[in-house]
């Protein structure tokens, strides 16, 4: 069994929007960036 200190999120946070401008506009910034953070995150180990 893993212990909890392993552990690690394997999603991002759920990001709101109220018009699809509004999902548009932060869509590099909110989602893409920080999901090709993790990826790059896990290539390195």
């Amino acid at each position: 069994m893993m212990s909890q200190e392993k552990v690690k999120p394997r999603f991002l946070p759920i990001y709101q929007y109220e018009s699809f401008d509004d999902l548009l506009e932060p869509l590099e910034q909110k989602v893409i960036a920080p999901a090709e953070a993790k990826a790059e995150e896990s290539r390195k180990r």
